[in-house]
Order: C-alpha cells, then structure tokens, then sequence
C-alpha cells in the first residue's frame, strides 16, 4: 500500500516540523506541548491500527486470489 505510506510519511513529517518549531520557540505555551505530544501517540496508534488492517486486507486479498480460478 505505498499511497498509506506515503500519507503516513507525509503525516510524520508534519509533525516533525510541527515539534521542531515548538522547540524552537523560546516560552512555548505547555498547552501546545501537551497537544502535540497527544497528537503524536494518536498518529502512533493509527499507524499500528492502519498496518493491522493492511495486513489484514491482503490476508483476505490473497484468500480470495486462491479461490478464483486463473
């Protein structure tokens, strides 16, 4: 599914910059910190729940491949 992990990279890049210029900004507001550290664990969950139901996805393709004859 290279189009997921190319969403998921895209994903992880915003948030890189997003905390880089967090970090970069002298007095940051906590509220933001604790935002984008709750962020970060929402994207971390999701990219686990997206590659079960990836994996998931072609177990069902590949079992579905079998049972149609060539």
């Amino acid at each position: 599914m290279p189009r997921l992990d190319e969403a998921q990279d895209k994903l992880e890049s915003a948030l890189d910059r997003l905390e880089n210029a967090l970090r970069e900004r002298s007095g940051a507001d906590p509220r933001l910190e604790t935002e984008l550290g709750e962020s970060r664990a929402r994207c971390t969950r999701l990219e686990g729940e997206t590659r079960a139901v990836s994996e998931q996805l072609d177990a069902a393709i590949s079992r579905l491949r079998a049972l149609i004859p060539s």
